[in-house]
């Protein structure tokens, strides 16, 4: 069974497939420089503020809460945009 996950940031979108459960599905957790943030606070980032995106598959756990993944964002620094 395929599953597809829709990753959208701030109208830039991509499509990933994957054919197992164990995709990061919707228990995840977002990190803007380097603190724990809302999915709509990632969503309000426009796409040229961002450098890079990590993405790692690996149960964590946040003030007692078990994630499947999680999510970094590094933002471009003031003086590196273009």
């Amino acid at each position: 069974m395929s599953t597809i996950i829709l990753v959208s940031l701030s109208g830039f979108s991509q499509e990933l497939k994957t054919k197992s459960k164990s995709s990061i599905g919707d228990n995840v957790i977002y990190f803007i420089k380097n603190k724990p943030v809302f999915k709509e606070e990632l969503v309000a980032i426009k796409p040229e503020e961002i450098e890079s995106v990590n993405v790692v598959k690996r149960d964590t756990l946040v003030n007692n809460i078990k994630y499947t993944g999680q999510i970094f964002v590094i933002l471009k620094s003031p003086t590196k945009k273009e």
